[in-house]
């Protein structure tokens, strides 16, 4: 599932930002308006209100990536990073291809400082996605992480 296109409002590159469920989803839970009303939660910055409409959205079918992303970047713009990593997590379990799941992942774990599960979790990307390896080595979202020598040598054994 490509996350590039973000929502209407949030983000730049659209890249780890909330994003839009397929028509076939939309259609079977929109039937109380809870997606369009999680969208304009989002649009109006209200994460701790569209974070609990996004839990009505999971409680009606919990095996939706794309709601758990969402619940996640919920989660981190509420400042609760070790929340919002299970939630992508549980995201990455059902869609273990999204780089988007990936990277606000990592960047879940960075932020809690957790990066005992950050280097852990970047030695498994490079391993299963090699495409994604200049992306991850490249990014300059986790400054603190990089002066580590354990990202060092990931950084060696991955990247050269």
């Amino acid at each position: 599932m490509n996350r590039s296109s973000g929502l209407a409002g949030v983000g730049e590159n659209g890249v780890g930002q909330p994003t839009r469920w397929p028509l076939d989803i939309r259609n079977s839970l929109s039937a109380m308006n809870l997606i369009e009303t999680y969208e304009q939660l989002v649009d109006a910055g209200d994460w701790s209100k569209a974070a609990e409409v996004i839990q009505q959205i999971i409680a009606k079918n919990p095996n939706i990536d794309t709601s758990w992303f969402n619940y996640g970047v919920c989660l981190d713009e509420l400042g609760r990073h070790v929340e919002a990593a299970n939630a992508f997590l549980r995201a990455h379990e059902l869609n273990i291809q999204d780089y988007g799941i990936h990277f606000r992942l990592l960047r879940s774990f960075y932020l809690a400082e957790d990066y005992d599960q950050f280097l852990a979790f970047v030695d498994y990307v490079c391993l299963t996605f090699p495409e994604e390896i200049a992306t991850v080595f490249e990014s300059t979202e986790f400054p603190l992480v990089a002066e580590l020598p354990a990202y060092t040598e990931l950084r060696g054994k991955h990247y050269g």
